[in-house]
């Protein structure tokens, strides 16, 4: 790596989808060539199979994506949606652009490798601004399944109750909000927050996973957590939930209750997406085919149970609709991060 990362970004944000298109187009098939073709297609589809393919992951083990592959594949086995072996292979470091590189470098055009991710490491080196780094752009989507949105959450030993508490201190207080680091998601989230709600917060990068303690001593007055970490905190008492980014209330039963922002007046819709990709120029055949199991999952009861628990969203994504997804969220993404200066 040539240069070295200025943090872990990633959000959904809600914006206006535009769809353009252009170029010339060929001529008609005729209705011969079509059924043909079709056919030819179809039976392609149907002839590939695989009993064995690598889940690489490009965090270490226990990470965020690391464990969202593993549950994902398991429930797979699990369904019998696919009977084949996982082999579970982690290459972590800077931010997963160790094991991206690896990936797009080595095993270009392999049918043997499918990836756990999420648009934090997808847009990171585009977001970042990396002349060598890698994200979806070099790589083949395959599917999102679902996006953990993030909760606005303080300690109890602020006293502060809601987002008009933390608006009120604002007027006659250094607000701290505390980031993993600058650039990153949790800084974006905050960032974001501020802007809508017309105050200061003063974004402090503690560095990843002490941001997380800083908000549970009250050290800050606020963070910005995942749904999935933020749930077993607030089920202890440890933090106190002020609003959920998302564009409707969580399902899951400690924060059910929970405003959105927008129900609050301000319009933050911020998140981050897991799903899968495969390295590039992998036959649409092949994708297709693990986009299509995915999507049997997406379907089960149990897949439905899961991302209820964590306090999750369910969103499924094809292969097209999820790279067009990160197009649109890079370029908002580079729209803020000029906007709070990030950009040096």
């Amino acid at each position: 790596m040539k240069k070295r990362m200025a943090g872990i970004l990633g959000l959904i944000l809600a914006i206006s989808l535009t769809g353009c298109g252009g170029g010339e187009n060929d001529a008609p098939a005729s209705s011969k060539d079509s059924t043909s073709q079709a056919q030819t297609e179809a039976a392609e589809q149907q002839e590939y199979s695989t009993d064995k393919i690598t889940c690489f992951a490009v965090f270490n083990v226990g990470g965020g994506v690391d464990t969202f592959g593993r549950q994902m594949t398991k429930m797979l086995k699990d369904t019998g949606i696919w009977n084949g072996t996982f082999i579970y292979e982690n290459v972590g470091g800077a931010s997963g652009q160790v094991g991206t590189t690896q990936v797009v470098e080595q095993y270009n055009g392999s049918p043997d490798y499918i990836l756990p991710t999420s648009d934090n490491s997808l847009q990171v080196a585009y977001l970042n601004r990396l002349e060598d780094g890698y994200g979806f752009r070099d790589l083949s989507t395959v599917c999102r399944l679902y996006c953990e949105y993030r909760v606005y959450c303080t300690a109890p030993s602020t006293g502060i109750t809601s987002l008009e508490d933390l608006k009120e201190r604002a007027a006659t207080e250094d607000i701290i909000g505390s980031t993993s680091g600058e650039g990153g998601a949790s800084h974006i989230g905050l960032a974001g927050l501020a802007d809508a709600m017309g105050i200061d917060i003063r974004c402090v990068p503690y560095g990843d996973d002490e941001d997380i303690v800083a908000t549970l001593s009250g050290e800050s007055h606020i963070g910005c957590l995942g749904s999935n970490e933020a749930i077993s905190y607030i089920e202890s008492g440890d933090l106190i939930p002020l609003a959920v980014a998302a564009p409707k209330r969580l399902n899951a039963d400690s924060v059910k209750d929970v405003p959105t922002c927008k129900e609050l007046g301000y319009d933050v819709e911020f998140g981050t997406s897991r799903g899968f990709v495969m390295p590039a120029d992998v036959d649409r055949t092949v994708v297709d085919y693990w986009a299509e199991l995915f999507h049997q999952l997406y379907e089960t009861e149990e897949f439905k149970k899961y991302v209820q628990e964590a306090g999750a969203t369910p969103a499924y994504l094809g292969p097209d609709e999820f790279r067009e997804s990160n197009e649109e969220q890079t370029e908002k993404s580079i729209e803020i991060l000029e906007k709070i200066g990030f950009y040096k």
